[in-house]
């Protein structure tokens, strides 16, 4: 499935870019998770309403973000 540049056959892409950029494994793992559901939900704008608290919509708009951000890089800045 793809949602603006963005697949869920991407993530494994995603993940070892999180992990070059230093972050540490359980996170990787959560931002790996929240992009998943995002992406599966057909943007942040469709998972955002269903999300039971603004800490929660924040952790998401996060994972998007960094996910958009490595969009950006592997494709030299066009997303």
């Amino acid at each position: 499935m793809e949602v603006g540049g963005a697949d869920v056959d991407d993530l494994e892409g995603f993940r070892e870019y999180l992990i070059e950029k230093g972050y540490n494994e359980g996170h990787v793992n959560r931002l790996i998770s929240l992009t998943r559901k995002v992406i599966e939900a057909g943007g942040p704008d469709s998972i955002e309403p269903e999300l039971p608290s603004p800490w929660m919509r924040r952790k998401v708009r996060y994972a998007w973000r960094k996910y958009q951000e490595f969009l950006r890089v592997r494709t030299g800045g066009t997303v």
